[in-house]
């Protein structure tokens, strides 16, 4: 009687789970550990001398602290405080979706912020 079954070369085998296990962890770290969910960060708006800020928080922990209109020339706060929280929120997702949490220049107009 043939055996029909085939022998799995062992050194293949371990190369395959080695591998399989280095994708799940590049997975996992950039699901989990790159990006934070949305639960765990918060944003807040504050007044300042002369208008609003906004805070990002991680974990109940100030993350950003951001006083002012960034790009703008001096040390302007936001106007209102729909600004701040429009400026907060956009940080917030981009820092969801893994991209750096920076606004520019661009950012703020688009956002109708007039520095």
């Amino acid at each position: 009687m043939i055996n029909m079954k085939k022998k799995i070369n062992r050194p293949w085998l371990i190369l395959f789970t080695i591998f399989v296990l280095t994708l799940l962890s590049a997975l996992s770290f950039r699901l989990f550990l790159h990006s934070p969910a949305p639960e765990i960060l918060k944003t807040e708006t504050y007044r300042v001398s002369g208008g609003w800020g906004y805070k990002i928080l991680v974990q109940e922990r100030v993350f950003i602290d951001q006083p002012f209109i960034p790009g703008s020339p001096g040390k302007k706060p936001f106007p209102d405080r729909k600004s701040a929280s429009r400026a907060a929120g956009t940080v917030k997702s981009r820092m969801i979706h893994g991209e750096k949490p920076v606004l520019t220049r661009e950012d703020i107009r688009k956002l109708g912020i007039d520095p």
